[in-house]
Formats: C-alpha cells, structure tokens, sequence
C-alpha cells in the first residue's frame, strides 16, 4: 500500500505540473492578444528579410576584356498620393517634370508625359511607371527633377534595381557568349556555366526606422551572397570582329540565307572566334543560333578528307596511282555520278582526284577500297572521330547521322558507299568537320574544342581548362602525309586556287559544295537547287596556328560553289590574322644587347606613339620632335643619329596616307574608317589604292601593297 500511495502522489504532482504549464500558456496567449496585439503588429509591419542578390560572374575574352556583365538598371515609378503632394505644389511643377523627361528620354512627347502625370494622379495611383531600363547615371539626374527632387517620401520617386546582362560589343559572338530566351532559357556560355556564374544571394533582417528608412538588425541566421565566379573564354575579340567581318560582307554579297565560321587554336583546341549569322531582312544578319554546332548538313567536298584517310589506312593506294574518271559521268544501276567539269577529267591520279574534287574519282576509290566489306568504310568513320558528338560543354551539340547497311527502314542502298564518299547521304555539324582538319593539322591529335579557358575569382585563377584529347592518333603518319600533300594541293593547283591561295603564305583546305536536301522531294525545289557552300583548312601549311572552317548556305547571286562563295572569306581571315601575327611570320627575336647604335640608326614603321615611345626607349635610341600625348599615331624619320616625330594626320571622312605603317596599324586605322582592306605581300605599307586625301565613300576598298 506504501508503494502505491507514492506512485499517486507522483502522479498528481506531474498532473499540477501541466496543469500550471497549461494555465501560463493560455494566460500568455490571452495577454498578447488583448493587450499586445497592436504593438507586435506594428513592430512586424516595421521588420522584413531583404534578399541581397548576388552579382553575376563576367564573361572576358582571352585578353582579360569584357564581353558580358551586369550592370544595374532602374525602373522609376512615382506615388502620386504622398502627403507632401498637395494639388497646387503638384499642378505647378507637372509640366517641368513632364519636359524634363522628353530632354531626357526623347521615347514620349513632353504632352504624352504630362497626360500619364495627371491621369496617375487623378487615379491616385502610388505605382505610377514612367521609365524602364534606367542607368545609375540617368537616375542622378532624375533625382533632381521638379518634385521628384524631395525624395521618396515627400516627392514620391520610387527606383527599383535590378541586374541587367550587358554585351559591351554588342553583336560580336553574341550566341556563343549567350543570352536568355523569350522562355527564359539561357544559352551559350551563360547556360552551359550557369551554376558558376550564378553566386548564391544572401539575405539580412532590416527594421524601419523614423524618416522612412531602414536599419540592419542584429540577425544571427543572416547569410552574406557569395558572388559568381567571372570565366575566362577563348574568344579573341580581334579575331571575332575580323571572322565577323569578312562572313557578314559575303553574306550580304551573295544574299544567302545563314552562315557559319569557326576559328582554332591547332595546338590547343581553344576557338578563338565563332560567329553565326541568320538573315533577317535584306542586307540585315542577326546572331540568333549556333550553326556551328547544332545544325546538321551534308557536307559535301570537305568530307573527302575523312573519305581519302580511311582509304589510305586501308592500304594499297599512292598518290600517283591512276583513276580513270571517264567522261565526267558515272552511270550506278539507275543513279548517276557527275564530276563539276564539262566532259569530265579522263585519267587522272589520286592526287589530282582531290585536287579537282572529282566525284567520280573518290567514288570508284571508296568502291574498290570497301566494295567487300562497306560496314568496315563506316567503322573507320567512327574511328577517327566521327559518329558520335564532340562531348563540348555548350548546350544544343547534334550528333552526326551516319547511317548503316542494316539499320532498320532500308535508307541503305547500292550508290550508299559512293555517296558517303563524296559527302552525302551523312550529316554532320561544321564544328565536327572542323575538328578533323585541325587534327591533320595538329598531327593526328583529334581534340574537343573549347570555349571557356578559367575560372577566376577575385582577380585570381582558381581553375583552368585544357582541351581534352579524343583520339591520340586518327591514322598512322604515313597517310597524314598523305592527306596533307593532298589539301595543299587543293590550294596551290586544285579548286581553291583562284580564291584562297596567298602570296604570302601556304594554306591547306578543301573546298565543299553540296545541293540542299529538302525532304522527300529530293535535292529540288521550285525555286532551283540550293547549296551549302563551304571551305575548311589551316595555315600555315608548314606550320599551322589556326585552322578554320567557313560555310554559307543557300548563296543566291554570283555564285553557289564552296571555292568562289566561301573561300575568300576564309583567305581573308587567313591573310589578316597573318598580317598581325608576328609568330606566324617567324620574326627573329630581336637581340637588344646587338643593336646598332645611334650612327646605324634601324628603319621604322610609322605607327603608334605609345608603343614607338616604349621601343626607342628599350633600345636606347634618341628621339626628338614634340608630339601630344594624346596623339595616338605618328610618323618618324631619321635626322642627326635621332629618330624624329611628326604628326600623322588624318580627317574622319577622307582616305589617309598609310604608306610606311606597319599592316596592323594600317588595317585598324582604316576599318575604322568604313574601309574596306585587301592585304598583298607582307611587311609594311609600300603602296596603297585609294588616293590619299579622297573622300571616303560607301563601300570602298582598299588595296595595301605590303613589302619587307
């Protein structure tokens, strides 16, 4: 009985003790409710989280420079029902405010304004928008604005921030650097890095204070945003403009429907410039999608390369070994092969077969080569690089469609093989097609283009990228000898002769040109037959730097074909890039402990002051002549063991005198002046076209005669 009266009395001690709990709490509750209520109502209407965003990562070039970041923009808005706002002080000064805006903003009449004025606030409206995308600049001056001038809670200017993504070079690899779509999609370098660039926002708690403004209360939980990371792309922005540049003008030329060029680093793998140009008007090209990579096409000539490879690895073909390529037609069963030539080539050797691009002739050698064993042409495709996608980290790259004898519909048929050979019945991206000629190029080394190079944060690289290698060796050296020998050829004697070759250099390529499938209807269209024109290479040909692939589609004037349409694109981005790389060129180092003193004074260039101030100064070589400082060119001459400065002078709208300037120096003054520049030779200005002191007129152009 002890026990149990012991166990009750626990018991009813634990009962009171949530009894008494029970009673604090609903004393509590009817305490804050009837006499507290106000109070924390007030105080919650005072106290808010404010999320403080995270500034996006930038996006630079190779060179450090920006190619997109965000800057804040303003949306201003005006209560028009703030108490220090009676009619008469508003009515007085509506119609400064509304003129102000006009200067401003010239979108709206002064009149437009001053009706949303005084309708908003007949409306009473405490949200009245009046502007959109606002710079911190303009916001200064909107600040002092009559009435607006009193503030937020006397005049009612209300300004929202927000972060907008800017491209200062506007159009310049735009698709490629990225955007956010109308569905809120973000693509190229913005989508493919996005979980970088991004940061992570933070947030504090703020109470508001007399006066209307806010102050930070002591929040332990609060979180500090952690900025995105800025990436480093392999984008040369120089490269891209003169890549841009050279496409655009012949897309216009040739009123053609979109068009592609991409430029690489042979060593590396890095693009150094993509541009992707769709037609939107007439004469008007837009940067809207990646060609490059995520369009497929059949690609004609320029997949004889792959074609001629394979069947060198084969074994059993030299160069000089004869193809009788008939009289320019093949007859297949019902199907016919034909050579671009009238009457065709007759008996040529292979070398020449690629040369001319004759059809016929890669036909009968693919035939001969795998006629026993067609799977086997189609399992060395794979092996060197193709059928399956480059694995790049931009969004949106299509694999090839490399069909098989047994796939399921029966696509495969007797002419299949041939067709393959010469570049059709497959599709493949130009990226794709650029990446085999950069492995020739790179001596058999297939590497997965890149386009971001590092990560940097707070000024310092955390990460960096090196393009990965996907195939050590796509054939055996011999037959990269071979196929070398081969698109030099193409250059020096073949079908790109008369458009890519240089005089300055070698160049290595293969010209393309292929009819436009369109559906079941065949390669014919009301309209004609449509081509993809393209051509693809690298340079120099002893040593390649570069390699790069151009192609246009659907050229409509002039001309259809690969050589004529998209070789001179690619000789001009060729000649231009050689022209100002000194690397290529193979300029000695020079040695300044061996210069000739000032009694051998050395001959130079007309050019920048900046830079001749920083050499002179290097070398120990007296100058003399006052220049300004902010004189960006000048010319020199030698008089008394010195080298001396003159101005160089120039007028915006006339031709000026470039003669004796370095081709860099020439090309960037005159492009700048709408100028259209055609290089020959290399060295420095020896003679130029255009008369100097003629007005510059609309689509001129101008040739530079360059000599050593």
């Amino acid at each position: 009985m002890k026990i149990k009266e012991q166990i009750n009395f626990r018991l009813i001690i634990v009962y009171l003790g949530i009894v008494f709990f029970a009673l604090l709490i609903l004393i509590q509750i009817i305490y804050l409710q009837n006499f507290r209520k106000k109070t924390l109502e007030s105080q919650a209407q005072t106290t808010n989280f404010k999320v403080i965003e995270a500034s996006r990562g930038d996006i630079l070039s190779i060179d450090g420079r920006v190619l997109a970041t965000s800057v804040p923009k303003y949306r201003i808005l005006m209560d028009t029902q703030v108490a220090y706002l009676t009619d008469s002080l508003f009515n007085s000064e509506i119609d400064s405010l509304a003129s102000c805006f006009n200067l401003l903003f010239e979108d709206k009449t002064k009149e437009e304004y001053f009706e949303i004025l005084k309708v908003g606030r007949e409306k009473k409206n405490r949200y009245l928008l009046l502007q959109e995308d606002v710079s911190f600049r303009d916001l200064q001056l909107i600040k002092t604005f009559p009435l607006l001038k009193f503030g937020r809670y006397k005049g009612g200017l209300i300004s929202e921030e927000e972060f907008i993504r800017t491209l200062p070079h506007d159009y310049l690899a735009r698709r490629t650097i990225g955007y956010k779509t109308q569905d809120n999609r973000k693509v190229g370098i913005e989508g493919a890095f996005d979980e970088y660039l991004t940061g992570r926002n933070g947030f504090k708690l703020m109470q508001k204070i007399s006066g209307g403004s806010f102050k930070e209360l002591n929040y332990k939980d609060a979180i500090e945003p952690v900025n995105g990371i800025d990436l480093i792309s392999t984008i040369n922005i120089n490269i891209q403009d003169i890549v841009d540049k050279a496409l655009r003008k012949r897309l216009i030329m040739h009123n053609a429907e979109y068009g592609t060029a991409v430029l690489m680093d042979v060593k590396t793998g890095e693009v150094r410039a993509i541009v992707n140009l769709t037609k939107e008007a007439d004469s008007v090209y837009v940067e809207d999608f990646n060609y490059a990579i995520a369009r497929l096409y059949e690609p004609g000539s320029t997949f004889k390369l792959a074609s001629m490879m394979i069947a060198f690895e084969k074994g059993g073909l030299e160069l000089d070994e004869i193809i009788d390529t008939k009289r320019g037609v093949m007859k297949i069963q019902d199907f016919y092969i034909r050579d671009h030539k009238k009457g065709g080539y007759g008996k040529i050797n292979i070398q020449e077969v690629f040369e001319h691009s004759s059809n016929i002739g890669v036909s009968i050698i693919a035939k001969r080569q795998f006629k026993d064993n067609q799977i086997e042409f189609l399992d060395r495709l794979y092996s060197i690089g193709f059928g399956d996608k480059l694995g790049i980290k931009l969004k949106g790259e299509v694999a090839p469609q490399i069909k098989y004898p047994d796939d399921a519909g029966g696509f495969w048929s007797g002419v299949s093989l041939m067709q393959m050979a010469q570049g059709y019945e497959l599709k493949v991206t130009p990226l794709q097609i650029l990446s085999l000629f950069n492995a020739v190029a790179n001596n058999g080394k297939l590497l997965r283009p890149i386009f971001v190079k590092a990560f940097r944060e707070h000024g310092e690289i955390t990460k960096t990228y090196n393009a990965k290698t996907l195939n050590s060796a796509i054939c055996s050296e011999e037959t990269l000898n071979k196929v070398k020998i081969l698109l030099e050829g193409v250059v020096e004697r073949g079908t790109a002769a008369k458009y890519v070759k240089s005089e300055s250099f070698k160049i290595a390529g293969k010209t393309g040109t292929s009819e436009i499938a369109v559906g079941k209807t065949g390669y014919h269209t009301e309209d004609g037959v449509f081509n993809n024109a393209s051509f693809a290479g690298y340079f120099p040909a002893e040593n390649p730097k570069y390699s790069c692939i151009v192609l246009i589609s659907k050229p409509r004037r002039f001309s259809s074909y690969g050589g004529s349409v998209a070789g001179p694109v690619f000789k001009e981005i060729a000649e231009k890039l050689f022209a100002t790389d000194y690397e290529m060129q193979n300029n000695k180092i020079f040695d300044v402990a061996n210069m000739p003193n000032n009694n051998e004074l050395p001959e130079s260039k007309y050019g920048s002051l900046k830079l001749l101030n920083t050499i002179f100064y290097n070398l120990n070589i007296l100058t003399k002549g006052k220049i300004d400082n902010d004189k960006r060119w000048i010319k020199t001459s030698v008089e008394d063991n010195k080298i001396v400065y003159s101005e160089f002078e120039h007028d915006e709208i006339y031709v000026p005198d470039v003669c004796g300037m370095g081709a860099r120096d020439a090309i960037f003054i005159l492009e700048n002046k709408g100028l259209e520049v055609v290089l020959k030779g290399r060295g420095s200005v020896k003679k130029q076209s255009l008369v100097p002191g003629r007005k510059i007129r609309e689509n001129d152009k101008i040739i530079l005669t360059l000599e050593i």
